[in-house]
């Protein structure tokens, strides 16, 4: 499968000036593939393609419920059968402030992906980057504000009316300034991985939970 912004449901050149980042992060559960264009003149989109006997073919998009141009919706994906987390985050000098918001889609039983909520800091700090990372396992999500301070991970727990509450925080042990903690994030059953790229005048290290 080779796809780009040529054959999206617009049909914009990906080469035009805007840059639209189409792929920017991609996601794939089944026979369904996320792709997530971020910026460009228009609100950032995820566009939704699924597998069938033809191929894979747009099936879809979704957009943040206030988008606007070059607001960074879709900058990271993650998905399971269930469950789709979007990361929105704008620049340093936007509205926002690269302070970032995650935005949460569940699949129905009609197989439609609608909106669930937004998942934010409980202290929304600028330039936080939250949502630069994101990881689900079963009920937890866990999302990486690398900027937040020396680097944050946040844990959410979804609850049995099916919405995330906040469940926590993991940070790095004897935190250096500019660890950049939460860059990365991995998840295995009961184990945790994040990256720290900024460790050590930028050596970089992993920690593992």
């Amino acid at each position: 499968l080779a796809v780009s912004a040529v054959s999206a449901s617009d049909g914009r050149d990906e080469r035009a000036s805007s840059l639209p980042a189409f792929g920017a992060t991609v996601a794939i559960v089944g026979d369904q593939a996320f792709v997530g264009e971020p910026r460009g003149a228009k609100a950032g989109t995820v566009h939704i393609y699924r597998r069938g006997p033809a191929g894979w073919k747009e099936s879809g998009t979704l957009m943040a419920p206030t988008g606007a141009a070059n607001d960074g919706f879709g900058m990271v994906l993650v998905a399971n059968a269930t469950t789709l987390l979007v990361s929105r985050i704008d620049g340093p000098t936007a509205p926002d402030s690269a302070k970032g918001e995650v935005h949460v889609f569940q699949r129905g039983a009609n197989g439609v992906w609608a909106a669930a909520g937004v998942l934010q800091a409980p202290m929304r700090v600028g330039r936080a980057d939250f949502g630069r990372s994101l990881a689900l396992a079963g009920d937890m999500a866990m999302i990486g504000a690398p900027r937040d301070g020396n680097g944050v991970v946040y844990l959410f727990r979804r609850g049995t009316n099916g919405n995330y509450s906040p469940a926590g925080t993991v940070t790095a042990q004897n935190a250096e300034a500019g660890d950049l903690f939460g860059t990365a994030l991995a998840v295995d059953g009961t184990r945790l991985v994040v990256g720290a790229p900024g460790r050590s005048m930028r050596k970089g290290v992993v920690f593992a939970y």
